[in-house]
Formats: C-alpha cells, sequence, structure tokens
C-alpha cells in the first residue's frame, strides 16, 4: 500500500505572556529554532509539512495550536483514502509537550468513544479538540501510524497538555533536553523522560550541557546558567549610592514607595534596557518629585542587576529572558556600565565562554537528534537555506 508522509513541527513558547504574537515577530524570534529547520528542510515537501507557532506565556492557545495541528492532519493525511498516512511530529520547549501528546493521542488503539473523550476532558482540553481528535482518528482508522518523534527539550506548562510518559505505539523516538546541572529553567518540569514498556520502536535520550534555549537551537536566548549568575552577582560592586538613597527616602514614604516601585521591582515599572533604567511610567511619574535623579539612577543600576541575577542564582527561574539578553549583546550599550562591576573584562569574557558552550550544545543538539532518528529523520541533514 503507499504511504503518505505528513510533518508537524510545534515550535516554543513566545513572549507574549496571554494574547498571541504576531506571526513576522515570532520568526524573527525562533528563525535559528531546530523545530523551524526541521519543517522548512522537510523530505516530505511543502504541502505536507506544516509549522506551528508556539502558545503563549502563561499558556493561553494551546488548544488553538492542538487544533491547527489537527488541521494540518486532516487536510492531508485523508487525501488518498488509499494510503496509509505516516505522521512525523516534532517539538521544542512546550511545543514538544504538545507534539507528544498528540503522538500519544493519535496512536492509542481503538477505544471506546466516551473512554477517549473522558481521558482527554480530564486534561483540559477544549470540546472542540476532542472533536478533532477523534474525527482524526476515525477518519484514519487502520491507515495512521506516529512515525516519529523529535522532543527538543520537552517542558509541560499547560494544564491542557497530558504528556506523562512516551507511549508504546509512538513509533521512532528521540529526545535531548538540557542537564539540571546547568541550573537553566530549574522550575520547568522535563515530559519524555518516562517510556512505556513494549514498544517494538527505538527509544533515544539524551542530555546536554546548555541552556533551554539552547537546547532548542536559540542559543544565548532566554536565561544563563546558575554557576554563571552566582560569579556576576559577585562581581557586582556594593552599591553606597541605594544605600544613601533608601535612607534618605525612607522618611518620605510617597516618595520612597515611587523609587523602590521604579527600580526595585523587576516586571513593575522597570525597563533595565532603556537609556535611564526607567520605564516610561515611572520616569513620568520621578519628574513629579524631588529626587536626585543621577544618584538614583547610578544606584539603581546595581540593585537592579543584584536583584535580578539573584532570582537566578537562587532559583535558575528566568524574567522574560532580560538577564540574559543583559549579558548577551546589551551589557556594553549602557555607558560607563563597566565601572558596576569589579572586573568587567572578566565578566565578558565568562559572557562569551558561556555563549560559545551554548552555541555548542545547540549544534550537537541538532546532530544528535538527526542521527539518533536516522532514517526517520524528516528533514533533509545539510545546511540548506530555511524556507520563511
Amino acid at each position: 500500500m503507499a504511504f503518505i508522509d505528513v510533518l508537524i513541527g510545534v515550535d516554543g513558547t513566545h513572549e507574549n505572556l496571554v494574547q498571541d504574537m504576531a506571526p513576522e515577530g515570532y520568526d524573527r524570534l525562533f528563525a535559528t529554532s531546530h523545530v523551524r529547520a526541521i519543517v522548512s528542510r522537510s523530505r516530505f515537501g511543502h504541502q505536507h509539512s506544516h509549522y506551528v507557532r508556539g502558545p503563549a506565556g502563561l499558556g493561553t492557545l494551546v488548544n488553538e495550536r492542538f487544533l491547527e495541528a489537527l488541521g494540518h492532519i486532516e487536510r492531508h493525511g485523508g487525501k488518498d483514502p488509499a494510503s496509509n498516512v505516516r505522521l512525523h511530529l516534532a517539538g521544542f520547549s512546550r511545543g514538544a509537550a504538545i507534539a507528544l501528546d498528540l503522538a500519544n493521542a493519535l496512536s492509542l488503539p481503538p477505544i471506546s468513544r466516551l473512554e477517549h473523550i473522558a481521558r482527554l476532558m480530564t486534561f483540559g482540553k477544549s470540546v472542540s479538540v476532542v472533536q478533532a481528535i477523534d474525527r482524526v482518528r476515525n477518519a484514519l482508522a487502520g491507515r495512521l501510524s506516529v512515525a516519529s518523534l523529535a522532543l527538543f527539550d520537552p517542558v509541560d506548562m499547560s494544564t491542557d497538555i497530558d504528556t506523562t510518559v512516551v507511549g508504546k505505539f509512538i513509533g521512532t523516538t528521540a529526545v535531548v533536553r538540557r542537564s539540571a546541572s546547568w541550573g537553566s529553567r530549574l522550575g520547568w518540569t522535563n515530559v519524555g523522560d518516562t517510556m512505556e514498556k513494549g514498544s517494538a520502536f527505538k527509544r533515544s535520550r539524551t542530555i546536554l550541557d546548555g541552556t533551554h534555549g539552547g537546547v532548542g537551537g536559540m542559543p544565548g536566548k532566554g536565561d544563563i546558567p546558575k554557576a554563571l549568575a552566582r560569579v556576576l552577582l559577585g562581581q557586582l560592586r556594593n552599591s553606597a549610592d541605594w544605600n544613601r538613597v533608601e535612607a534618605r527616602y525612607r522618611k518620605k514614604p510617597l516618595e520612597y514607595l515611587l523609587v523602590k516601585a521604579a527600580f526595585g521591582a523587576p516586571g513593575t515599572f522597570i525597563n533595565p534596557f532603556n537609556g535611564g533604567l526607567i520605564s516610561a511610567a515611572a520616569h513620568a511619574a520621578l519628574q513629579l518629585v524631588p529626587i536626585d535623579r543621577e544618584q538614583i539612577a547610578r544606584a539603581a543600576v546595581v540593585h537592579t542587576y543584584r536583584r535580578m541575577m539573584q532570582t537566578y542564582a537562587d532559583e535558575g527561574g528566568s524574567t522574560k529572558g532580560s538577564v540574559s539578553l543583559a549579558l548577551d549583546l546589551r551589557l556594553g550599550s549602557f555607558p560607563g556600565v563597566g565601572a558596576y562591576f569589579l572586573d568587567f573584562k572578566a565578566c565578558s569574557n565568562m559572557i562569551e565562554a558561556f555563549r560559545a558552550l551554548d552555541a555548542k550544545a545547540s549544534s550537537d543538539a541538532r546532530n544528535w537528534m538527526a542521527k539518533a532518528l536516522g532514517n526517520d529523520y524528516p528533514a533533509l541533514v545539510g545546511s540548506g537555506p530555511v524556507r520563511p
């Protein structure tokens, strides 16, 4: 019997917390992602390959991504009723968890409709997603198989995703994830580590020293290793300026609260990448009170970096990639920023070394995936142009 190969790639979460991101902005952000490269270099042609942009930061839009992927499978997999359909899935981050969930849902042997709906609804999927999964399963019953699954650092950050194990009916599967020892996104739970027993298909898994973004093809974006954060934290000079500011304005409750809000709460008013380290709202508010802005600005630089890096040193967390970006290309854009570090050159060298290691992790992840999946790797191997 003839075969139709269909490829779906689901990429990682974008920066917006709730609302969707404009496609052109998302594509710029994920231009180098491994999932994007796999889809753009698909062996199965443009029509049978589909790139799904990832959900929003707080886990919204997951159901929309399920529907987009299922719609592509339904359109192209059902074109020839006489052909079997081999589905290939690839994903990064939360997109990898979506790919794993789809693989499990579509590879299960026939079960009662009520049992199937009850299982899916338990995990918060919308009615339309449940209906779409049932529709695809019924339309392609006996003809659909999940031929391959490529997962780049899969994380489960949504109640709409069921990603407990890699089911035994899923075809050749390879999972690459970041090492916990690097302290990248420590609070993010990996999935895909458990393989259901009894599978006749090859299972491969590896762990690399790199960041979450690096493993997904986006080195240097999103966060920094915990160990590096601790070193850089120790390199920041103590700010006597900040201590004086606190002592002076603690006696003036309104002004003190304003200063603390503007400089001491990342994610509230602060934007550490503009010229004065003050967002537009905080800057406008500070014009209304008699404050020594030069003194506060000097103090705020150190105070802000200390707060943000302390988060990494303690928890390995992420503030929408702010720390990584600041320590990556933009750190040197602030006039005189080197004065706030004990040895700015040493810090710069450490950052460059980190970027090189993360770039290697990215390359290693891509090469390992191609080797692990072997003949089931859905993309052309090489460095051809990436299709938009």
